[in-house]
């Protein structure tokens, strides 16, 4: 019995030596803390520089995957105040669609983020340190409490269906309308990173008036470049 649990093991990790030396099989770096799981644009120094439309400041940041079996949540958080009207925000991950200076894109390399924005009174995650939802208690005339989905990001799927996410490295992107003098939270959820170093790049920026690029042209993979 002894002999056949030190025989697996010695295959188990011969496995995992030789699947770390094969190209195009990246060793698992997930837990070796190369980038931060959480960050807030604020806290770091680097907050939205909002303006209208092409005009305002984009920011990128990099964050690791959560890891495996642990149940983190990872993502970067940003807040804005509002003066009022129509705001686009817009987030990128690592590019699926192209490589850095439109090259061929590269194996291995596209990540995946989730675009939520809303109310920072409604948001109950702590910035910097632990990605949360947007919430909020509603308490009907019977007396029963309900959560209400804050969420003010709408994306329609194919059918026109709302709540959509666009899918891995692709962009992801809304306008919402707000109050004046209220602080808006962005969140890109980390929900994939590229397997060829468990880092995500993420490409994000707030802008005033509405999702729109230059001339009037739909966004599309180069409206931001951060990420490439």
């Amino acid at each position: 019995m002894a002999h056949s649990r030190l025989l697996a093991l010695s295959v188990a990790f011969s496995a995992v030596a030789i699947a770390a030396c094969i190209p195009g099989i990246p060793a698992d770096t997930q837990s070796g803390g190369n980038a931060p799981l959480v960050v807030d644009l604020d806290e770091a120094g680097t907050p939205f520089v909002v303006a209208p439309g092409d005009s305002a400041a984009e920011i990128t940041i990099s964050v690791r995957g959560p890891n495996k079996g642990s149940g983190e949540r990872g993502g970067i958080t940003g807040m804005f105040t509002a003066v009022g009207g129509t705001y686009c925000v817009i987030i990128d991950p690592a590019n699926i669609w192209e490589g850095p200076n439109g090259a061929a894109d590269a194996a291995l390399d596209d990540g995946d983020a989730d675009l939520f924005v809303g109310r920072a009174s409604d948001y109950d995650g702590t910035p910097g340190k632990r990605i949360g939802d947007f919430h909020a208690d509603y308490v009907d005339a019977l007396g029963i409490p309900h959560d209400i989905d804050e969420n003010l990001c709408q994306q329609f799927d194919l059918n026109g269906l709302p709540g959509a996410h666009s899918g891995k490295a692709s962009i992801e992107y809304c306008a919402i309308e707000t109050e004046a003098g209220v602080p808006y939270i962005v969140k890109a959820e980390t929900l994939a990173v590229p397997p060829n170093g468990d880092i995500l790049k993420v490409a994000m920026r707030v802008s005033t008036g509405p999702c729109l690029g230059a001339g009037g042209a739909p966004f599309d993979e180069n409206t931001l470049t951060g990420d490439n």
